[in-house]
């Protein structure tokens, strides 16, 4: 993979290329996948999960995670259908937060309700 970047700089020039966003995602995370890689081998037999090397190993698991999303979110929208599918789950998404967020305060007012009920 790194080669290939490497091969889009020299065809487009290190200006341009470096000019998008998606180019730098792309550069970032080659060696932060071999850090990953490297810390998860050294950690292998490491069972304390306060230990600095775990709690790195967590960090840069969340940043990859992250950045992954983004670029499936990039390609989504570069595909006419798959942009179209992502601009329909955003629609959802948006009607469906309050609904969640009427239906999380019933759960949490019976909850309560239940365990005053229950604790006399």
């Amino acid at each position: 993979m790194f080669s290939l970047e490497m091969i889009a700089i020299k065809m487009e020039g290190p200006k341009k290329y470096f000019s998008q966003i998606w180019n730098w995602l792309d550069i970032i995370i080659v060696p932060i996948f071999g850090v990953f890689f490297f810390l998860r081998i050294q950690t292998y037999d490491v069972d304390d999960p306060e230990s600095d090397h775990m709690q790195l190993l967590i960090l840069l698991n969340t940043f990859l995670q992250v950045c992954i999303a983004v670029k499936v979110l990039y390609f989504m929208k570069v595909n006419e259908i798959l942009g179209l599918m992502s601009a329909l789950l955003l629609g959802v998404f948006s009607a469906v937060v309050p609904f969640l967020i009427i239906f999380f305060y019933f759960v949490s007012f019976f909850t309560v309700m239940s365990f005053s009920l229950g604790s006399n």
